[in-house]
C-alpha cells in the first residue's frame, strides 16, 4: 500500500477557497498535504481527521528562496500564535492548517485579501504573460507578412501552416490568463466593497487544454503529411529537448535551495543553465540538420551524380505525371527528374522538373528541351480566386513611381480551348511572348514552362495528361 499519493491539480493557485476545501476533503479521507508542484500535488497517508486549511499569499517571496524570508517567518509566528501551523509553501503561496475547526481565519478583511492576491498576480503573472503576448503578436505579424508574399508555398507547407494555429493557441492562452486576472480583480474589488471575498474561478485545465492543442499543432508542423518515423522522431526530439531544459532548470533551482544558496545567486545560475542548455541544444540540432544526420522527413536518395563546370551535382529519377517524352521525340537518354510535394488541409502543391544530364557528348546547356511545371490543388473552394490571383501576380510589370511601365513581365489571358481548360494565361516578357502558361481546371492550377517553341498539338498532348492525372503522393519534401 503506497504511503504517498500524487493528484493532478486542477485548481488555480489564486483560488484560496477552493484549495482549502480540497485539502480539507483529502485530510478527511486520510491524505495529508505534503507539498505542491507545477501540475501534481503530493499527499501522504495519515489518519483521517477533520482539519481547517487556509491559503494565504506573500508577494515578497520567491520560489528561489532557500527558506522562509524574515517577513515570512514573522507572519508564520503570528499565525502559530493563533493556532495555524504552516504545512508548506510554493513560491508566494503559503498553506496553513489547524485542528481547531472554529479557529479565526488568517485573512479576515476581503479588501486586504484581494489587494494581496492582486499584488502577487502583478508580480508573478502579468509581466510574463504580457511579454509573451507581445512576442507572439510580433512573430505572427512576421508570419502573415510571409503569407502575403508566398501564399501557395506557405499554405501548402505543414511547418508554416500548422505554426500559425500553434502560436495562435499560445496567444489565446496568454490572453485568457491576462483577462482572467483583470476580470477577477474588477469583480473581486466590487465584492470586497460589500464585505465578500470572490475567489478567481478559472481552472488550470483551460490552460492545459490549450497547451496540449499547441503541442499537437507542433507535432503536425514537424511531421506534415508524411508521418514517417524520422519526421515523428524529429518532433519528439523537440518535445524531449523542451522537457529536459525545463527539468534541468528546476533541478538546479531545487538543489541550490536545498544547500541554502541565496535568492539572487539561485535565480542567476538557474536562468544561466536554461539559457546555456537552450543554446547548446539548438546549436546541436541545427548542426545535425545541416549535416544531414537529422531532418524533418525522410530524405530521398539521388539516382547518381554528374560533373558540371567542376561541380558534383546530384540527379534524381522521381516519378513524374508528365514527361518530355510524352510530348515530343528526343534523343536525350539521361534525365534528371525531380518531384517535390507538400500538402496541408487547404492546399496540395506538386512541383516537377525534368532536365537533361550532360555526358561525354552532350552539354545540357546546348539542349534546350527542359520542362518545369507545378500543380496546385485548392481544397477549399472560396480560396481558389485568391490563390489564382497570387499565381498571376507572381509576375508583374516593373513600373516607375509615376506608373510608367519600364519592363513588361506579366500574364495575359490566352485561348483556354487549346488546353480544354476553364482559364489559361500566357507570360508576356519584354516585347516577346514566352511558352510559360498558367492553366486552370476546376480546383487545379497548373504553371508550366516549356523550354522550346511548343506547338498547339504538343500543348493538347500535355493538357490531356495534366488535366486528369492523379498526381503521385510518394514524393518526399526536401
Amino acid at each position: 500500500m503506497k504511503d504517498t499519493k500524487k493528484i493532478f491539480w486542477t485548481i488555480s493557485v489564486y483560488n484560496p477557497t477552493a484549495i482549502a476545501e480540497k485539502l480539507e476533503e483529502m485530510a478527511a479521507e486520510g491524505w495529508m498535504f505534503e507539498k505542491t508542484g507545477s501540475m501534481f500535488w503530493t499527499f501522504k497517508r495519515a489518519e483521517p481527521r477533520k482539519l481547517r486549511f487556509a491559503v494565504t499569499y506573500f508577494p515578497g517571496a520567491s520560489d528561489f528562496d532557500p527558506d522562509l524570508t524574515e517577513g515570512e517567518k514573522i507572519k508564520a509566528d503570528y499565525c502559530a500564535e493563533d493556532g495555524w501551523i504552516l504545512a508548506g509553501r510554493f513560491d508566494i503561496v503559503h498553506i496553513y492548517y489547524s485542528e481547531n475547526l472554529d479557529i479565526t481565519p488568517i485573512d479576515t478583511d476581503p479588501a486586504t485579501q484581494v489587494n494581496t492576491i492582486w499584488k502577487a498576480m502583478k508580480k508573478r503573472v502579468m509581466p510574463s504573460q504580457v511579454s509573451m503576448f507581445a512576442l507572439i503578436v510580433f512573430y505572427l505579424f512576421t508570419q502573415f507578412s510571409q503569407l502575403q508574399r508566398d501564399p501557395i508555398g506557405y499554405l501548402s507547407d505543414p511547418f508554416h501552416f500548422y505554426s500559425i494555429p500553434m502560436w495562435s493557441i499560445l496567444l489565446l492562452f496568454h490572453v485568457v490568463e491576462i483577462l482572467s486576472c483583470l476580470i477577477w480583480r474588477r469583480r473581486a474589488v466590487k465584492g470586497a466593497e460589500n464585505g465578500n471575498f470572490m475567489p478567481i474561478r478559472t481552472s488550470p485545465l483551460v490552460g492545459y487544454g490549450l497547451l496540449a492543442l499547441s503541442v499537437l499543432c507542433m507535432i503536425l508542423a514537424y511531421t506534415g503529411v508524411s508521418m514517417s518515423s524520422r519526421s515523428i522522431g524529429f518532433a519528439l526530439v523537440w518535445i524531449v529537448v523542451l522537457f529536459v531544459i525545463l527539468f534541468s532548470g528546476n533541478f538546479v533551482k531545487a538543489k541550490m535551495k536545498k544547500y541554502g544558496w541565496s535568492r539572487g545567486i539561485n535565480r542567476f545560475l538557474s536562468v544561466t543553465v536554461v539559457v546555456l542548455m537552450t543554446f547548446s541544444f539548438l546549436t546541436g540540432l541545427v548542426t545535425l540538420v545541416f549535416s544531414g544526420n537529422l531532418s524533418f522527413s525522410d530524405r530521398k536518395e539521388p539516382a547518381g551524380t554528374y560533373e558540371l563546370y567542376g561541380r558534383t551535382i546530384n540527379y534524381y529519377d522521381d516519378t513524374l505525371p508528365l514527361y518530355i517524352e510524352d510530348i515530343i521525340e528526343t534523343s536525350v537518354s539521361k534525365w534528371n527528374k525531380e518531384a517535390r510535394y507538400q500538402e496541408t488541409l487547404l492546399l496540395s502543391y506538386h512541383e516537377y522538373k525534368q532536365n537533361n544530364i550532360p555526358d561525354s557528348t552532350t552539354d545540357r546547356l546546348d539542349v534546350n528541351k527542359d520542362l518545369e511545371y507545378s500543380l496546385t490543388e485548392v481544397k477549399i473552394p472560396f480560396l481558389f480566386d485568391s490563390i489564382k490571383k497570387a499565381v498571376l501576380d507572381s509576375r508583374k510589370d516593373d513600373k516607375t513611381n509615376d506608373g510608367e511601365v519600364v519592363f513588361t513581365d506579366h500574364f495575359e489571358p490566352s485561348d483556354p480551348s487549346i488546353w480544354d481548360a476553364d482559364e489559361a494565361y500566357q507570360l508576356h516578357w519584354s516585347d516577346s511572348i514566352l511558352d510559360s502558361y498558367i492553366v486552370c481546371w476546376g480546383n487545379r492550377i497548373v504553371e508550366i514552362d516549356f523550354y522550346w517553341d511548343v506547338t498547339d498539338a504538343e500543348i493538347r498532348t500535355a493538357a490531356a495528361i495534366l488535366k486528369d492525372v492523379e498526381v503521385p503522393y510518394e514524393e518526399v519534401v526536401e
